[in-house]
């Protein structure tokens, strides 16, 4: 049984995305990490490690007034260790999987809302830019191990501006560090 708006936790939800083992493509894990690890996590904000996309990413939203995501993001103009601040819109049509039956998450958001999904008031969505999708390793670049500390301290810090409350607003958008 699907939940009611009405029904919606007063909650954030903080997804960190990616594939563990494949390099700097677990950026987003290694945030949602970082943030379990820091002292003072607040009562109404829960945090998830997810190796999932389109779909799956429905139920883990699904009932929360506020989601922030956190993923390593690749395209031409990214730069290395970068982080960005998106919205669905500025997503397009990228996909988080190598998948191309995959949904991408604006798509994945909309189907949401039109099958009666309890979804999210707000979504806040960061990238790291990564280059290095494709190793097989446990352990991140320089660059993206930089950029998972600033923006897991960046995260908490609007959690905690926002203590007691969903997000106020999706912060400034397009903004690169």
């Amino acid at each position: 049984m699907q939940r009611t708006l009405s029904d919606m936790k007063d909650k954030t939800l903080v997804i960190g995305l990616g594939n563990p083992i494949l390099a700097d493509d677990a950026a987003g894990i290694w945030v949602a990490r970082e943030i379990v690890n820091r002292e003072g996590l607040l009562p109404n904000v829960d945090v998830v490690e997810a190796c999932a996309s389109g779909l799956d990413l429905l139920d883990l939203m699904e009932g929360y007034k506020s989601v922030i995501i956190a993923d390593a993001i690749k395209t031409a103009e990214t730069k290395i260790g970068a982080i960005y601040e998106l919205t669905l819109e500025e997503l397009g049509d990228i996909s988080y999987s190598g998948n191309h039956q995959d949904l991408n998450l604006r798509t994945t958001i909309d189907l949401g809302h039109r099958l009666g999904y309890a979804m999210p008031e707000q979504i806040a969505i960061y990238g790291i830019g990564i280059v290095d999708n494709y190793t097989y390793s446990e352990k991140l670049s320089k660059e993206v191990k930089e950029a998972v500390q600033v923006l897991a301290a960046r995260i908490i810090e609007t959690l905690a501006e926002n203590a007691g409350e969903h997000l106020k607003s999706v912060v400034n958008l397009s903004r690169l560090w």
